[in-house]
């Protein structure tokens, strides 16, 4: 069988959804202790979200090139915008542990941090489900 070629617009997507999901994993698990720590935490996160950025402006410039989209081209942009400002959120939050000094966590900031990485997982597995064109599938993923 012929495999159908996946659109630049569920590509970029999923490119979206693979960097949120790298992010959070990097967010939970690298472990800050003192202040080189925090420094190398909030600009590898910032990295993460400018990745993100260059993102939002590739499927922004791709959207505004196209005649015909997948989907409606409004609900590919605010899924798209809505990405961007999740990333965007864990990336402010790593620039006020900075600007605040914040060498630990405790255990609300840890179950917090879990939420957020499991967020992102069901995110990347939702947009590969939209990718894929598995519609059927999507809602339990979307309600998690």
């Amino acid at each position: 069988m012929l495999k159908r070629k996946k659109d630049k617009f569920s590509v970029l997507l999923m490119e979206i959804a693979k960097n949120l999901d790298e992010t959070a994993e990097y967010f939970v698990n690298y472990k800050v202790t003192n202040q080189t720590t925090l420094k190398e935490f909030a600009d590898t996160l910032k990295e993460y979200e400018t990745k993100g950025d260059n993102y939002v402006h590739t499927m922004i410039k791709e959207l505004n090139k196209a005649f015909i989209t997948p989907i409606e081209r409004e609900d590919i942009l605010q899924l798209t915008n809505s990405l961007d400002d999740v990333l965007d959120g864990i990336e402010h939050f790593s620039a006020m542990m900075e600007i605040f000094s914040i060498t630990s966590s405790d255990e609300h900031i840890d179950k917090f941090s879990g939420y957020i990485r499991e967020c992102a997982k069901e995110i990347l597995l939702t947009i590969e489900l939209l990718a894929e064109n598995r519609l059927n599938e999507i809602q339990p993923h979307a309600i998690k």
